[in-house]
């Protein structure tokens, strides 16, 4: 592994956590409905995967798992360090999981997204650059 793609893990993982955090700061002050805070969450790391496929595009989607890794901390410490009382509502706890993994396949669709797009963009240029020439 170059040191490259290490550092951009490194990145993703920091930039999980900021993203966490930002979000959390912007969306906890608005009056929103579950449904659009969970659409606004997928979006934001949906959007940070394209970026990071952007800069990294020979990683490509391997960096949206990092991207969710604050997410994941997140998932096992609603199960290991909540109190629940004694009757658990398990079909809003399940929804709850699975909308936050959602996230993990939008992170990893978008870094797809941005390496694809960045690829298609260096073939693009190196045509135009260098256009074969004509029997």
């Amino acid at each position: 592994m170059k040191g490259t793609e290490i550092l951009a893990r490194i990145l993703a993982v920091i930039a999980s956590f900021v993203l966490f955090l930002l979000l959390a700061f912007m969306l906890g002050g608005w009056e929103l409905s579950a449904p659009i805070v969970f659409t606004l969450r997928i979006a934001a790391y949906a959007g940070a995967g394209i970026v990071f496929g952007l800069l990294w595009p020979g990683i490509g989607w391997r960096l949206g798992p990092y991207l969710f890794t604050v997410w994941f901390l997140y998932i096992l410490g609603l199960f290991f360090f909540t109190d629940h009382p004694s009757g658990i509502k398990w079909e809003q706890t399940i929804l709850v999981v699975f909308a936050l993994l959602v996230i993990l396949p939008a992170a990893i669709f978008g870094a797809w997204l941005g390496s694809k797009i960045r690829r298609k963009a260096s073939t693009t240029s190196v045509r135009l650059e260098n256009p074969s020439p004509r029997s």
